[in-house]
């Protein structure tokens, strides 16, 4: 499903609700993590939280022209690839430090 959106009360950028509704097992999975999370914070989860994990809900503002929704689902799932790898590179690779004083070879 595609809705188009306005962002933001003064600027209303246009923009697209993206929904797709996930398979029943992932949604247990999902809500099953939840539960758990809020058990371990001493809450409960909402019904309506427990409601939307069962959607894969993305926010775009590029044209449907450009992007459609299955493109979106597949740059959403590489864009988590890459931040992952990102993340792995930072902590394990540390490339985010240097050992170098001098600006012009950190630059």
């Amino acid at each position: 499903m595609e809705l188009g959106v306005l962002l933001g009360r003064q600027a209303g950028l246009p923009a697209r609700l993206l929904l797709q509704r996930i398979s029943q097992e992932v949604a247990e999975q999902r809500r099953q993590r939840i539960r758990q999370e809020a058990q371990d914070h001493g809450r409960e989860p909402s019904e309506e939280v427990l409601y939307l994990v069962g959607w894969t809900i993305v926010v775009r503002n590029v044209p449907r022209r450009r992007l459609s929704l299955e493109e979106s689902l597949v740059v959403l799932t590489v864009r988590w690839q890459i931040e992952r790898l990102f993340r792995l590179w930072k902590e394990d690779g540390q490339i985010d430090e240097w050992r170098s004083k001098k600006r012009w070879r950190i630059v």
